[in-house]
C-alpha cells in the first residue's frame, strides 16, 4: 500500500491560490500585462446580472408603454452600471485573491438582492433597492481604496473614482430615509454622479489606460447574454400560443437576433480591441462605452415586444402604442450601432463618407417608421420588414469591408 509522503494528504488538497490569500492589485495595462480574457469569476458575476435582466424585461412587459418605459429607465441605468462599474474597476486592477475574491461575491449578493426588489422597485421596494445598490457602489469604492494603495502611479485615478462612487452611495442610502417624490430625486442626482464621474476624469483615462483587449471583450459577452436573453424571451412567448403564425413570428424574430449579432460583431467591430492613448482616443472609448446603456435597454425592449407579438392569437393585432415602441427599440439599437461604428477604431472617414453613411442611417430611421404600419398590417408583415430592414443593414455594410488579401506562404524553409 502506497503512503502519502510527508505533510499529508493537504498537500494534494491544498487551493490552487492558498499561498496568496492577499496579492495586491496591480495595474493591468497592455504596457505590463498579457492579452487577457475573462476570468471564470467575471463569467460567474454575469450570471448575476442574468437575474436581473430577467427581472427587468418582466417590469418592462407587465407596463408595455413609452410611459412604463421611462419610469423603468432608472432601474435599468443602475442594474447595467453595477455591472460596469466592476468591469471597469477589473480591466485595471484584476488581481485574482481572497480579497477580491470575497468582495466580488458581496457584490454578488447586494445584485441578487437589487434583482428581487425590481418588480416594485419604484413602489413599496424602492427602499430594499435603493440600500443593495449602495451596497454595490460601497464595495466598488473598497476596491478602489485598496488599488489606490497598492498602485501609487493611478492613485488620483482610483482617488476621483472612489471619491465620486462614494458621495453617490450616500445619496442612495439616504433616499432611503426620504419619501417620495424627493426618494426617486435622489435617485437621479445619485445616477448622474455615478455616471459623469469617469467622464470627468479626462486625460487620466489615457494615463491610466482600460486594457486594449478585456474591456472590450467584456462589452461583447455581456451583449451575448442580452441576445440570449432575447432568444429566452420568443421561446417563452412562443410556448403560450404554439401555432403556425407564433412559429413564424418567432423565426422573424429570431432572424433580426441573429442579424443583431452579426452588425455588432462583424461589420460595426463594436468588441474590437481599443488603444487609449490619446485626448481623442478617451473621447471615443467613452461615446463607445455609453452608447451600449441605450443600445441594451434597446435590446431589451425590442425582445419583450417580439414575445408580445409571438403570443398573439391569429388576427389579433397590437396596441398602436406598442407597435411603435417597438419599433423605435428595433431602431435605436440600429442607431447605436451606426454611431458606434463612427467611434471605432476601424472607421476611417474618406470622402465618400457621407455618401456611404446616409443609408445606414435611413436604414435605422425606416425601422422606427415602421410603427405606422401597427394599425395597417398584421404584426407578422411589421416584423418581417423590420428583418428585411436588418438583412439590407447587414448587406449595405458587408459592401464597404475590404478585406486585405492574406500573405502569401513563402517556399523558403
Amino acid at each position: 500500500m502506497r503512503h502519502a509522503p510527508a505533510g499529508g494528504l493537504s498537500k494534494y488538497f491544498m487551493p490552487r491560490h492558498q499561498a496568496h490569500h492577499l496579492v495586491p492589485p496591480r495595474l493591468r495595462t497592455r504596457q505590463n500585462s498579457e492579452n487577457r480574457r475573462a476570468s471564470w469569476l467575471e463569467l460567474f458575476y454575469d450570471l448575476v446580472f442574468v437575474a436581473a435582466i430577467q427581472q427587468l424585461a418582466g417590469l418592462i412587459s407587465h407596463d408595455y408603454s413609452f410611459s412604463g418605459i421611462a419610469r423603468t429607465s432608472i432601474l435599468f441605468a443602475t442594474v447595467w452600471w453595477a455591472w460596469i462599474g466592476q468591469t471597469y474597476y477589473l480591466t485595471r486592477f484584476d488581481t485574482d485573491d481572497m480579497a477580491h475574491r470575497l468582495s466580488t461575491m458581496l457584490q454578488m449578493a447586494f445584485v441578487v438582492a437589487m434583482a428581487a426588489h425590481i418588480p416594485h422597485g419604484l413602489e413599496e421596494h424602492s427602499t430594499g433597492f435603493a440600500l443593495s445598490y449602495a451596497g454595490v457602489r460601497l464595495v466598488i469604492v473598497f476596491q478602489y481604496w485598496r488599488a489606490g494603495v497598492h498602485v501609487p502611479e493611478a492613485r488620483e485615478l482610483t482617488t476621483r473614482f472612489g471619491l465620486g462612487f462614494f458621495v453617490a452611495a450616500l445619496l442612495w442610502i439616504l433616499s432611503s430615509v426620504v419619501a417620495p417624490p424627493w426618494r426617486f430625486v435622489l435617485w437621479g442626482v445619485a445616477v448622474a454622479i455615478d455616471l459623469l464621474t469617469p467622464i470627468t476624469a479626462g486625460s487620466l483615462h489615457a494615463r491610466v489606460p482600460p486594457h486594449f483587449s478585456h474591456l472590450p471583450e467584456r462589452f461583447g459577452l455581456f451583449t451575448i447574454i442580452l441576445l440570449g436573453e432575447a432568444i429566452v424571451s420568443v421561446v417563452n412567448g412562443s410556448e403560450e400560443l404554439l401555432s403556425g403564425l407564433a412559429i413564424v413570428n418567432a423565426a422573424l424574430a429570431l432572424i433580426i437576433a441573429f442579424a443583431l449579432w452579426w452588425l455588432y460583431f462583424d461589420t460595426v467591430h463594436a468588441a474590437e480591441e481599443r488603444e487609449v492613448e490619446s485626448k481623442p482616443d478617451v473621447k471615443r472609448y467613452q461615446f463607445w462605452l455609453y452608447m451600449h446603456l441605450p443600445l441594451t435597454m434597446g435590446i431589451t425592449i425590442a425582445a419583450t415586444g417580439a414575445k408580445h407579438i409571438v403570443s398573439l392569437k391569429p388576427g389579433e393585432k397590437l396596441p398602436v402604442e406598442e407597435g411603435w415602441l417597438i419599433c423605435s427599440a428595433f431602431g435605436v439599437c440600429l442607431l447605436c450601432l451606426n454611431f458606434i461604428f463612427l467611434n471605432s477604431p476601424s472607421f476611417v472617414k474618406s470622402p465618400s463618407t457621407p455618401r456611404d453613411l446616409v443609408p445606414q442611417f435611413g436604414i435605422a430611421l425606416l425601422v422606427i417608421a415602421c410603427g405606422a404600419l401597427t394599425s395597417i398590417v398584421a404584426p407578422m408583415w411589421q416584423m418581417a420588414t423590420i428583418a428585411s430592414l436588418y438583412l439590407l443593414q447587414i448587406w449595405l455594410s458587408w459592401r464597404d469591408i475590404h478585406v486585405e488579401p492574406a500573405e502569401e506562404e513563402s517556399d523558403v524553409p
